[in-house]
């Protein structure tokens, strides 16, 4: 089974990763082994964390690493390297790049089981909340950790 993540860029409570490293742990026990991580805003590094933390844990959790631009791409290469469960997928590169964030959130939801998200869908319109509707649309579970 495969997770992805959507969260705001910043505005996260202080609890926040102990909340999604719980999630992300229950999400292994249930099956999920493959994990698909953006690289836009806080929450996406806090999940990222969360997934090596478990990588630490597990041999046979992957986390994949979803990036909009080969200028990102290279800023993973070293967790590549120490964390072999760990890969990089470039994806929106032919997009115009306002665009690519945006074409890689819905790559990972249309590949997902199950998301974990932070998102307070009445305040603002986002990404992260597009994200939960695309996730709502195909049926994914989905955990959001607003209001918690």
């Amino acid at each position: 089974m495969t997770a992805t993540f959507a969260g705001h860029r910043w505005m996260l409570p202080q609890n926040i990763y102990s909340e999604l490293y719980r999630e992300v742990a229950m999400a292994c026990e249930s099956g999920v082994n493959h994990f698909l991580v953006g690289t836009h805003g806080d929450f996406d590094r806090l999940a990222l964390r969360a997934c090596l933390e478990m990588c630490r844990l597990n041999a046979g959790i992957r986390v994949e690493v979803y990036v909009s631009s080969f200028s990102v791409a290279r800023n993973y290469d070293e967790i590549c390297r120490i964390c072999p469960q760990v890969s990089v997928t470039m994806c929106g590169e032919e997009e115009y790049y306002k665009r690519r964030i945006t074409v890689a959130n819905y790559m990972m939801v249309d590949r997902s089981d199950l998301l974990i998200c932070y998102v307070e869908r009445n305040r603002y319109r986002s990404g992260a909340a597009n994200m939960l509707a695309r996730a709502e649309k195909k049926g994914l579970y989905i955990v959001n950790l607003y209001g918690k």
